[in-house]
């Protein structure tokens, strides 16, 4: 280790009761330690059902508000079907959904967010849940400078950034640590495999919402062995929503296993 890491970045401390130890500044999320940016994309191929992954990525979104750890953060979008997206996101958000409010302190903070993306050229949409749900903001033409992109979120706020090619969209990620979860849709065999070969998270979720990325990337349990040895290597983890047997793999996809991405 030390031949290829600082020790400000990765120690190894032996002979403590016949285990090493390998010690990492990084921060710990619920007892695992997995760095992430705070930023969980969702990128949106141009295959992709856009009905399907508005549905997902709103129900995910509802998940107590948006404040827990794997809620999508923003999308990444086709430059010509923003609009596309964000009318299917806003149908999907109109629907009832999970009741909750937020403390005013929280209200204030969204608010800001909203207004500083208003004034940077975002347009803002916000849904009001039928069922008297928490309100969703969606925000349109999101930009790198808005506080919306540079901020934790941590509510019912969903920026939108546009991309012109599946490697814009790769590129977008690229420039930020590592995220925790992304998600990926789309039915491109070729573009699933690329994105999930050319970008690096501690798991990924294929057509799937916040329940898949949490299978994904929560469900090993610390043990001795190899099953030990690959929870604290923090192997990635690929989930993919179940298809019914009447639905074809385009292309021979195989998304399976625990597959390290490539830079």
């Amino acid at each position: 280790a030390p031949a290829f890491f600082d020790p400000l970045e990765l120690a190894v401390a032996g002979d403590l009761a016949g285990t090493d130890l390998l010690v990492t500044s990084e921060p710990q999320a619920e007892g695992i330690a997995i760095p992430r940016s705070g930023k969980s994309p969702v990128i949106v191929g141009r295959s992709a059902d856009l009905r399907k992954a508005a549905g997902q990525v709103i129900a995910a979104k509802r998940v107590k508000g948006g404040r827990v750890p794997l809620a999508p953060d923003h999308l990444l979008v086709p430059e010509e079907q923003e609009e596309a997206v964000a009318n299917w996101l806003w149908r999907a958000a109109m629907q009832p959904g999970e009741a909750g409010t937020l403390s005013a302190a929280e209200q204030a903070r969204v608010t800001r967010l909203l207004d500083d993306a208003r004034a940077r050229g975002g347009e803002v949409l916000t849904a009001e849940s039928r069922g008297g749900g928490m309100p969703l903001h969606i925000i349109r033409h999101a930009s790198e400078d808005m506080l919306v992109m540079r901020e934790e979120i941590a509510g019912p706020v969903l920026p939108l950034r546009n991309y012109a090619g599946i490697g814009d969209a790769i590129a977008a990620i690229h420039r930020r640590p590592p995220p925790l979860a992304i998600y990926y849709f789309g039915r491109d065999a070729a573009e699933r495999r690329h994105v999930l070969e050319r970008t690096l998270s501690s798991a990924i979720a294929i057509d799937a919402g916040a329940v898949g990325a949490r299978r994904a990337g929560m469900t090993l349990n610390i043990g001795e062995g190899e099953a030990g040895f690959r929870w604290f290597s923090q192997a990635r983890h690929v989930y993919r929503a179940p298809r019914s047997r009447a639905s074809p793999r385009e292309g021979g996809d195989d998304l399976g296993g625990a597959a390290p991405a490539l830079h």
